[in-house]
């Protein structure tokens, strides 16, 4: 909803970490990584697109060529991805949201969608007078307390 459709992108995360289909993405300022089965690498084409880095790029009956992808990268997962690259360069920048419980159908909202997009300027605004300052940003533990949060809100709106 944020970025908007044309600026998002679907792949899987292999795409991140090949060049050639790397150039798929280019442009976009959302990727998608959606359902991604069970999966371990290093990760170095992710790192290297949320650190800001210059990728390479080879698309096909072109030149190849380094680029920046500035985009924000969002994986959904039943089983977490598992990293080999050991010096934090992922944890430091992921944040986990974990939603353990399955809301029944019954209990579902077909209008969710419609009613969160009529509220996101709102979303967005709070979101910004919050975090105006980039360098007073909470260090990452607090995703735990925002994580609660949302589970709290959910519950407590089950109409929003």
């Amino acid at each position: 909803m944020l970025a908007g459709e044309d600026n998002a992108a679907s792949a899987p995360i292999e795409t991140l970490e090949s060049p050639r289909e790397r150039a798929a993405l280019i442009g976009f300022s959302l990727i998608r990584l959606p359902e991604q089965e069970k999966w371990s690498g290093d990760g170095a084409g992710l790192k290297a697109i949320t650190g800001g880095d210059a990728l390479s790029v080879d698309p096909k009956y072109k030149d190849a060529y380094s680029t920046h992808i500035p985009a924000v990268i969002l994986a959904v997962n039943n089983n977490p991805m598992r990293f080999s690259d050991r010096s934090g360069g992922v944890s430091r920048r992921r944040v986990i949201l974990h939603f353990p419980e399955q809301i029944a159908p019954k209990e579902r909202d077909p209008q969710l969608k419609n009613k969160i997009a009529r509220e996101l300027a709102v979303i967005v605004r709070q979101l910004m007078q919050k975090f105006s300052d980039p360098m007073t940003a909470p260090p990452a533990p607090v995703t735990a307390e925002l994580r609660r949060g949302a589970q709290h809100q959910a519950r407590r709106r089950p109409g929003i």
